[in-house]
């Protein structure tokens, strides 16, 4: 319903079903396009290893591949999201050289690809992309009130450096 246009919310689609919302710019000359798509993975933290994984794994290559090789768009992103405690992984291009239904065919030739090298990825490799997502979570966690207090140190620094070359009305 349109009232519900503007507000984000999950819905359980039928396997193999897929759900397409297409707008047409009001102003002709606008050439740009945009694209997203996005799986949901879970309704809880038990599966942010594996978006952790997929974001290690895809965002470099869809990046590389879709806007550095084929010039797709401006903006290209494999990217993982929380839209109302509710775990996703996504893919977004936006373009003014392609329509979106072209994006949409290259993400799905991509997503293709990925799926073969995961069927034939070896334990190496695995071990070395499960690596580099883990690694974070082995790292000392700080917490918010700590990282604040070390960036207001270097934010105070930082003031006191430039004094007398802002606004002499301005007392920090």
């Amino acid at each position: 319903p349109k009232e519900g246009i503007n507000s984000l919310r999950c819905i359980k689609l039928a396997p193999g079903e897929n759900k397409v919302v297409e707008m047409t710019c009001v102003l002709p000359s606008e050439k740009n396009s945009c694209f997203a798509k996005f799986y949901q993975v879970s309704n809880g933290d038990e599966h942010s290893a594996y978006v952790n994984f997929l974001a290690t794994w895809l965002k470099s290559p869809y990046f590389e591949s879709l806007r550095t090789k084929q010039q797709l768009g401006y903006a290209v992103f494999a990217l993982p999201r929380v839209y109302t405690l509710v775990r996703h992984f996504g893919f977004l291009i936006q373009s003014d050289v392609k329509t979106t239904h072209y994006c949409i065919a290259k993400t799905n030739d991509f997503l293709v690809e990925m799926k073969k090298e995961l069927e034939s990825m070896t334990v190496d490799k695995f071990e070395e992309i499960k690596s580099l997502a883990t690694r974070d979570f082995s790292r000392d966690q700080v917490s918010i009130e700590v990282q604040t207090s070390r960036l207001g140190g270097k934010v105070i620094e930082a003031r006191n450096l430039t004094k007398g070359f802002g606004d002499p009305a301005d007392p920090a």
